[in-house]
Order: C-alpha cells, then sequence, then structure tokens
C-alpha cells in the first residue's frame, strides 16, 4: 500500500487536501512519523530528500526519496 501526502491528510488524519504548498505538506508527515529520524533524513549531502511516500505491507516501510 502507498501512502502519499494526500492519502496521509484526507484519509489517516481526516483533513481537507490542499495541493498548493509542499512544504506545508510535509507538516502533516510532522504529526504522525519523526522526520528526524535517519530513514527520512536527507542523503548524498543533502541532494536526496523525502518526497512525501512511503510503502507498507503491513510489517516494514520503504521511504521514498527524490533528487
Amino acid at each position: 500500500m502507498f501512502i502519499d501526502s494526500k492519502i496521509l491528510c484526507q484519509i489517516i488524519l481526516e483533513r481537507s487536501w490542499n495541493n498548493d504548498d509542499e512544504l506545508v505538506n510535509l507538516d502533516y508527515w510532522y504529526e504522525v512519523v519523526d522526520l528526524n529520524s535517519k530513514a527520512f533524513r536527507p542523503q548524498k549531502e543533502g541532494h536526496l530528500t523525502f518526497r512525501g511516500m512511503i510503502s507498507t505491507g503491513g510489517v516494514g516501510v520503504t521511504v521514498f526519496k527524490k533528487l
């Protein structure tokens, strides 16, 4: 199952979705995960960052990042 910022906001947090501001959308993620944890921190000298999407099969989690 993929969980992006829109699904997180509307389904999990039960809030209205605003696609206008990517930084505001990351605020939703701060409410449910620690974005300062190792899995979410930027890699490769800050060029590879969390893109607002995870995937889970119920046991493990994959964190998607972008350049």
